[in-house]
């Protein structure tokens, strides 16, 4: 009875430091951002409309004040971003998982009068950061976030503000942008977990070839569902269930993350095979060739392995480097990443040691391991581009494209609210240009058309829309089985 009491509590306590709310220990401001009126004074508390208790940044740590009125708050200036630091991992409870709180005095809700706008990012090693979205003050409730599902917790919080500055006037001086009362996690995460490593699972298939058995014959079907290959491998090597997709002799797959993977200390790219038994590599040689891709058409190899292994992202290839987004002193700094992983059967099918219906190597899935190191960088830069295009242009232009991915023929939904005369080109993920798929007067502002993209290489392809009133593009898969 004691030890079942004894277990009670610590359940108990653990439920309670999960659900138990957690404030912010630090803020760090990369960006000081400017008042409504730069071109008078600056930041200057004592000439212009910042005050010097709105710049104070223990003003926004700890727990929210919830209120609207005071200056209990850190002023961001217009375009002015800070990174906080949660006391504790904040857990992902499937629900609302962090509250911001903005203070505008007056209580007034977004677009209201005080429109104070900003973007959040997430992370859990303050260097490959998720994008949120876009947030506008509600009013007299919290801006709520909700974790994506593949983030069990989070550790830091990055909000930029991108507010419309006003007028540069003198009558504008206190104009400050997002006023950040604080922030607050809805739940600790029970554990502590590692900051300095974060491991993520491929998240779906771009591409396949499926090979055959040593005799020619086709791979069993339990042994042919790609998606097994997805998510974080078992790494259990057991015959059944079958957790592991069989490429068959010579058979290839290609695998996406939805976020980049990058160089860091080396062994990014970690392969799980399944071989039930764990015999070693010599007694049964189960082989992969593994090649990556940052855009999903350039490859480059990254090595081989046989049954489990681990290859490197290379920092020398120059189809793998890609701007961080950071500077240093006026200078550039790029990372290298892959987003894509291509992984073909290179087993030996005369080997003795296969039997006739050995079926090649079996993908029971692969980790991408995100090391955290300087510089800070983005986990997606396509949604990063896709919102900054969502900022800069209306809705005059909006596109539609089901299936996507793409198997052969798609449907392209195009609305054109302001544009007389609309043209949609297909442009190749490298920038060369395809072909155009349509040009003409959308009857009543709305057309639909079938597209045939059965002659295209299975990739990424953008299709731009160039309207009267604007240009945007749309990103499709196309994906031949």
């Amino acid at each position: 009875m004691k030890k079942f009491l004894l277990l009670l509590a610590m359940i108990c306590l653990v439920y309670k430091a999960s659900n138990a709310q957690i404030g912010i220990t630090t803020i760090e401001v990369t960006s000081a951002g400017t008042d409504g009126n730069p071109t008078c004074c600056g930041l200057s508390p004592s000439s212009d409309g910042f005050v010097a208790g709105v710049r104070t940044t223990s003003r926004a740590t700890g727990l929210p004040q919830q209120t609207d009125f005071g200056s209990n708050y850190y002023a961001l200036g217009f375009g002015g971003e800070v990174i906080l630091t949660f006391a504790s991992a904040v857990q992902n409870i499937g629900g609302i998982d962090i509250k911001v709180y903005e203070n505008t005095s007056g209580i007034l809700p977004c677009p209201g009068s005080n429109p104070d706008r900003a973007r959040i990012w997430v992370s859990q090693d303050r260097c490959s950061w998720v994008l949120i979205g876009n947030v506008c003050d509600p009013g007299t409730g919290p801006i709520n976030i909700s974790l994506p599902a593949y983030l069990t917790w989070v550790k830091f919080i990055k909000i930029k503000d991108i507010t419309v500055a006003p007028a540069a006037t003198p009558a504008n001086n206190s104009k400050d942008g997002f006023d950040l009362d604080g922030v607050k996690g809805m739940a600790a995460y029970p554990f502590a977990p590692a900051t300095n490593t974060t491991l993520f699972g491929a998240e779906s298939v771009i591409s396949l070839m499926q090979g055959t058995r040593k005799n020619g014959s086709t791979v069993a079907i339990a042994n042919s569902i790609s998606t097994k290959a997805l998510g974080s491998p078992q790494n259990s090597d057991i015959a059944s269930p079958v957790n592991f997709f069989s490429l068959g002799f010579g058979g290839t797959i290609t695998l996406e993350f939805t976020r980049l993977i990058h160089r860091s200390s080396g062994n990014e790219i970690q392969i799980f095979e399944t071989t039930p038994g764990s015999p070693s590599c010599a007694s049964f040689p189960e082989s992969a060739a593994v090649s990556g891709s940052l855009d999903g058409i350039n490859w480059v190899s990254l090595g081989t392995v046989c049954q489990n292994g681990s290859v490197s992202i290379p920092s020398t290839a120059a189809t793998l480097q890609y701007p961080s987004g950071y500077s240093l002193f006026g200078f550039i700094i790029y990372n290298f990443a892959v987003r894509y992983i291509k992984i073909t059967d290179v087993s030996n099918v005369a080997s003795a040691a296969f039997a006739a219906t050995e079926d090649g190597y079996d993908l029971d899935g692969i980790f991408g391991k995100a090391a955290c190191a300087s510089p800070a960088r983005l986990a997606n830069p396509d949604e990063e581009n896709a919102i900054e295009i969502a900022e800069e242009e209306a809705d005059f232009l909006t596109m539609d494209v089901f299936p996507n991915p793409s198997t052969g023929n798609s449907t392209v939904k195009l609305t054109a609210l302001k544009s007389s005369s609309v043209q949609i080109d297909v442009i190749s993920i490298t920038g060369k240009y395809i072909g155009r798929i349509f040009q003409g007067n959308p009857v009543n502002g709305t057309v639909s058309f079938n597209w045939d993209t059965s002659e295209l290489a299975s990739g990424i392809y953008l299709l731009r829309m160039n309207g009267s009133e604007e240009t945007k593009t749309h990103r499709v898969v196309v994906q031949h089985n």
